[in-house]
């Protein structure tokens, strides 16, 4: 599949939530290892050009902006042409690509620039549609942090990003699924439905698989280690061992700090492993999810052993996995990689939901999935710092999610 290139074309009006999707999309993608880049045409604009576009910038009968926009558009799809085809797996062209023209000239455009059969791109479009107000106004409000409007006050700036619509509203041309001649998926959010036609293989059913789970959540995402295990005292990896005194009392902290943060403890969704040493540590909570999804990585052979009686038993064992942590599979046993795929879905099951969430984890566990919130390269994934004792909270932000680490042993 490496010689196959995907170019993703967003399709839609002004804040309809291409831009959240568009992001959440390529982050989810990186994490699984897909190099995946966002080429957004309104950023290219921006940067282009000086001042401020008002929406006079828009309307279309204004053919001196019409072509300046037209222009950047072009060169912002032909960057991320250039750099799928030399770099990446998956190009997403984040823009409104509102007419049929438009589409058909990036399409053309894809085909011209491949001067081999070796290398081939596949394009899918994806379109949002939404006429809900409230969805709408909260993406106009995002708007107002862009250079777009910076220091215009409020009222002027919605005002002026309502004209901006209705200019693109002229002349937008919704896909019509019959007609369409590539893979698509259309997503209605006012009536939360997802139409697809030609979804076929492994990434478009990756991609197909994420925006069916994917929402806007308000609550915070919290993760912990277990407390102190018996195996932790005595430095052993794996096995399936009970809390320590000190994880014991680790767990009453925990539940402590949640009715400090929760207002309503019965809102809480609480995930564990199904290892002895997570689901003690939320003993005290009403109910939980065990799940063998989230159980430590498996570290094979070395397993119930110490660092110590692996460099004596298996000296190469280490020397490998220290060369590459991210890819190294402990013989009979697993690598970072392996719990990528296998919680992916799990990523899904929170993603979908809107609620907060607790998630009592492992190191291996909550590393990938701080990788993944966090949008962190995954090369850095195995070398995240994860301790015990502390709670990662993640609060959701118009640019991802902002964590914060709560210390609750000294």
């Amino acid at each position: 599949m490496s010689n196959k290139k995907l170019i993703i074309i967003m399709v839609g009006l002004p804040a309809r939530g291409k831009s959240y999707i568009s992001n959440n999309l390529a982050k989810y993608l990186n994490w699984m290892g897909l190099k995946t880049k966002v080429f957004n045409s309104g950023n290219s604009r921006r940067s282009n050009l000086e001042g401020i576009q008002t929406s006079d910038f828009f309307d279309p009968n204004n053919k001196a902006c019409a072509t300046i926009k037209e222009n950047i558009s072009i060169k912002t799809y032909n960057e991320l042409l250039n750099w799928t085809y030399l770099l990446g797996d998956i190009g997403i062209f984040d823009s409104t690509n509102s007419t049929l023209k438009r589409r058909e000239y990036l399409v053309n455009e894809s085909e011209k620039y491949i001067d081999n059969k070796e290398t081939v791109f596949d394009i899918i479009f994806i379109e949002v549609k939404c006429n809900n107000k409230t969805i709408i106004n909260k993406n106009i409000l995002l708007k107002q942090l862009t250079l777009d409007y910076k220091n215009t006050d409020n009222n002027t700036a919605i005002e002026d990003f309502n004209q901006r619509i209705k200019y693109y509203e002229k002349i937008y041309t919704t896909i019509n699924i019959n007609n369409c001649k590539h893979s698509f998926i259309s997503l209605d959010r006012d009536n939360d439905i997802i139409t697809s036609k030609s979804i076929r293989g492994g990434r478009k059913t990756i991609i197909m698989d994420f925006l069916l789970n994917l929402r806007i959540s308000n609550f915070p995402i919290y993760l912990s280690r277990h407390g102190e295990s018996l195996h932790n005292v005595a430095k052993k990896l794996g096995g399936d061992s009970k809390l320590s005194e000190r994880g014991a009392i680790y767990s009453r902290l925990l539940f402590n700090y949640m009715k400090t943060e929760i207002n309503d403890m019965d809102k809480l969704t609480i995930f564990t492993s199904s290892l002895k040493r997570t689901k003690e540590t939320v003993a005290l909570f009403n109910n939980h999810t065990p799940n063998k999804i989230l159980d430590e990585i498996n570290a094979g052979v070395c397993s119930n052993m110490t660092i110590r009686d692996i460099s004596e038993k298996y000296p190469d064992i280490l020397k490998c996995r220290s060369l590459d942590k991210l890819n190294y599979r402990y013989p009979e046993g697993e690598s970072y990689r392996d719990i990528c795929i296998r919680i992916r879905s799990f990523i899904y099951e929170l993603e979908s939901r809107n609620s907060p969430i607790l998630v009592v984890g492992h190191r291996a566990i909550n590393r990938v999935l701080l990788a993944y919130f966090l949008n962190i390269n995954v090369k850095d994934m195995p070398h995240i710092e994860i301790n015990l004792g502390e709670v990662i909270k993640l609060t959701p932000s118009s640019k991802g999610y902002i964590k914060e680490i709560i210390k609750l042993e000294d």
